[in-house]
């Protein structure tokens, strides 16, 4: 659960309060020792609460779970007191108590004092070694609706037919799985293979209501639940009386993952359950790549929590044992603050891989200013330097820029200014000037294949660009002498290394097989945007058309892009970056990155903006970094030849 969102707990002093008794602040902890009923009938929660170190690895399970509503209608009662707690805790309390024994269990509205914020800060530091070294953590998800319990059977039956398509779970990380995933992932778009085939029947006969109810509940969208679930040695989920193993929901998300790419809905609570498997795997296989890997679970922010500082807090606990807390938890920050020292670790370390995650969805409304502590509640927030992510903000297929390498062979040259900590200085390359830029609609977001197709979306937006290219080269090759129309297919895809492509046309895709697609459909998505504009009906049958929905390569072409705006350079190099890029900003790439950066020139008296030198631009001009964007002809440590030297 979130620790943030526990509020102090309110008991009337007649109903004699349990008194905490202090523990230290290092690694010491409570248990909860849960009684057995006295009689069958009995609903009263009894439990004693004992302390032990965690250094002396005590036996314990740790539940997960969401506080529910701010009220506490029931009680525990403890050998000296009584505390008050939710009525999702007590249910969960019933469902794990055991009829002949008692049951020893973590739980944080128990075992931390809600009264004492400084022991809740030490407790809050401990959390991860505290599920970490517990023998089981116990997910419980509250009683849920028939439509949740249906969605958890078909869950258990996804998982019990994985074994079809060959996924099997392998312990104890899942490597092997992931593996096969990947395997029939570069089949996907051969739609004539048996297991192509039957994924698309599957997707077909899935109850997916019952599925987005399960996976639709409260504790899979908070944000704490990700460390308590990925550092667990054994999970159970709990949903009233069902139960799921750790394993079952691993096969079946792999398996949903797959299907995710032949029909099955990308619901955002399906979304992130597939995530948090995912993280489950990235910590278990990526532990030596500590710093990029920590950025990963950062992004993934569609989670809530309560306060805005847990978005780093509460993923703390990822960092391997061993690693040491690189941040101090400290409440009395705000939000921009945490996320500017953040950055400030990775910069002064010269690791530019912070600078992945700079700009998302919603970057245009970014300014450059650390507000004035406000508390950690305060509304009203002016924003961060350009250089510092915003982790409450969205990032789509684009955020996979490690997958590129635009000039990692190059060692990052990164000063902080001891004097002003808004003005950092970068080494980096100065590549060409944006002519033209082609914003996405944000409202077409999505929008079905349908809808994409009617102007201003999508297939408008698509011609309207390849029009504007075409007319800029005049009929000559692509300024790298490649021929221009490969380079606008292998563009619009991104060449085909973005997360989103893969998922939908594999990672075998040969720049040849890139161009025949896009020719392919060129003259559909001319003959759409024709009928379109002149308000004429384009059946897509009669004309001999694919059918758009089950078309992936139109699928990875929009969602590639969807966030994201096309555009052109001076010198006519084109690709897809912020869609806030606008005509006259650069763009540039720095020493060590995966992708280049546009940039947006900013007055010198504002000095809250970061200080790239960049070769070919030396008169020392500040700029605001807009985010990060794909430039064709320059992803692939180009610039590490010696005509950039």
């Amino acid at each position: 659960m979130d620790p943030s969102e526990s509020p102090a707990i309110k008991i009337d002093i007649a109903l004699n309060q349990y008194e905490y008794r202090p523990i230290g602040p290092k690694g010491e902890m409570r248990i909860l020792v849960l009684l057995p009923p006295v009689s069958p009938n009995d609903t009263e929660l009894r439990c004693e609460i004992a302390t032990a170190n965690i250094s002396d690895k005590p036996s314990y399970e740790a539940i997960s779970y969401s506080w529910g509503a701010e009220v506490f209608p029931e009680t525990l009662h403890v050998s000296d007191g009584i505390l008050a707690i939710t009525e999702n805790l007590a249910a969960g309390l019933r469902r794990f108590r055991l009829k002949d024994r008692a049951r020893r269990l973590w739980v944080d509205a128990v075992c931390i004092n809600q009264h004492d914020d400084k022991e809740k800060g030490y407790q809050v530091a401990l959390m991860a070694k505290i599920y970490r070294n517990a023998e089981c953590v116990l997910v419980w998800l509250g009683e849920g609706s028939p439509d949740a319990h249906a969605g958890l059977e078909c869950i258990r039956k996804l998982a019990n037919s994985a074994w079809k398509f060959g996924l099997q779970y392998d312990e104890p990380t899942g490597s092997g799985l992931f593996d096969r995933m990947l395997e029939i992932q570069n089949k996907r778009a051969d739609k004539t293979l048996e297991i192509v085939s039957s994924l698309v029947k599957l997707s077909s006969e899935l109850d997916v209501v019952s599925i987005y109810a399960f996976v639709g509940q409260d504790w899979f969208e908070r944000l704490w639940i990700v460390q308590e679930f990925v550092l667990a040695s054994r999970v159970e989920i709990h949903n009233g009386q069902h139960v799921l193993s750790d394993i079952e929901l691993f096969l079946a998300m792999a398996l949903i993952s797959l299907l995710m790419s032949t029909g099955l809905e990308n619901a955002d609570c399906l979304l992130m359950t597939v995530t948090l498997i995912l993280n489950r795997y990235i910590y278990h296989n990526h532990l030596s790549d500590t710093y990029r890997h920590f950025l990963y679970y950062l992004s993934e922010t569609r989670r809530r929590c309560k306060l805005d500082q847990d978005r780093v807090y509460g993923l703390l606990g990822l960092l391997p044992e061993g690693t040491g807390s690189f941040l101090e938890i400290d409440y009395e920050l705000t939000a921009e603050e945490v996320y500017t020292l953040l950055a400030l670790i990775y910069l002064r370390q010269n690791n530019i891989k912070i600078l992945d995650y700079v700009g998302g969805v919603l970057s245009g409304s970014q300014s450059t200013n650390i507000s004035a502590k406000e508390g950690p509640q305060g509304l009203a927030r002016s924003m961060l330097p350009s250089w510092a992510p915003d982790w409450r903000v969205y990032r789509d297929a684009m955020a996979a820029v490690g997958i590129f390498t635009a000039a990692t062979e190059l060692s990052p040259r990164i000063f902080v200014s001891a004097s002003n900590t808004n003005v950092i200085a970068i080494d980096g390359l100065y590549l060409d000037i944006i002519e033209m830029s082609l914003p996405a609609n944000h409202e077409a977001k999505h929008l079905s294949l349908d809808e994409v197709i009617t102007p201003p979306s999508g297939i408008a937006r698509v011609v309207d660009f390849r029009e504007i290219f075409t007319t800029k080269m005049m009929g000559g090759s692509y300024p790298t002498g490649e021929d221009q129309k490969l380079a606008f297919a292998r563009c619009m895809l991104l060449d085909n290394k973005s997360t989103t492509s893969h998922s939908r046309l594999g990672t075998n895709l040969t720049t040849e097989k890139m161009l025949a697609m896009w020719e392919e459909r060129y003259e559909l998505f001319v003959n759409v945007n024709t009928a379109s504009r002149s308000a004429e009906t384009f059946n897509h049958t009669e004309d001999g058309a694919k059918d758009l929905r089950t078309d992936l390569y139109i699928h990875a072409l929009f969602e590639t892009a969807e966030e994201f705006s096309y555009f052109i350079t001076k010198s006519g190099y084109i690709g897809v970056g912020p869609n806030n890029a606008m005509a006259r900003d650069v763009v540039a790439i720095f020493s060590g990155a995966s992708t280049p950066f546009v940039l947006r020139k900013v007055e010198l008296d504002d000095s809250s903006q970061a200080t790239p030198s960049l070769t070919g631009n030396p008169d020392g001009q500040r700029w605001r970094i807009v985010g990060h964007c794909y430039l064709h002809g320059f992803m692939d440590n180009e610039v590490a030849s010696p005509e950039w030297g």
